[in-house]
């Protein structure tokens, strides 16, 4: 479901609001070749965007499932793209940790890295975006 009035705050304590849209699922063909080939990769996603207005910023989510059953998880923003690590698995759930940044603790989460930079996202199944780390040291953390 959309929602709106997320409250994030950020690293000066300050309070953000945010939205995010509802989820959108689709099914894809993913074949590249022109030809009929055999050879037919599907892929099952679902993917909303959280916007924060003041910063004209937005935060895409894609969690996506292919034929070959591995599941992929990646989120993009204005400073680039964020995924799991040399993710492999059919179980994105085996990915779930417990984490800790900035004083705060997150449980069951994904952590995702930012690849060249040093920031990453992290990721509640059950609440999307819970925490931004910027590559500057800067967060806005989720406060429900």
């Amino acid at each position: 479901m959309a929602e709106d009035n997320i409250q994030f705050i950020n690293s000066e304590q300050e309070l953000l609001s945010a939205r995010s849209t509802a989820k959108v699922i689709e099914n894809r063909d993913l074949n590249s070749s022109n030809d009929d080939s055999c050879t037919v990769i599907l892929a099952e996603s679902q993917e909303n965007d959280l916007i924060f207005g003041t910063l004209e910023e937005t935060y895409t989510t894609e969690i996506e499932k292919r034929s070959d059953n591995k599941s992929h998880i990646v989120i993009s923003g204005s400073s680039g793209f964020y995924g799991i690590n040399n993710l492999n698995t059919e179980n994105l759930e085996d990915e779930l940790m417990n984490f800790s940044s900035d004083g705060y603790d997150f449980d069951n989460v994904f952590v995702l890295n930012s690849g060249s930079h040093s920031g990453f996202i992290i990721y509640s199944p059950t609440k999307g975006i819970v925490f931004i780390k910027n590559d500057d040291g800067t967060f806005l953390k989720r406060t429900e």
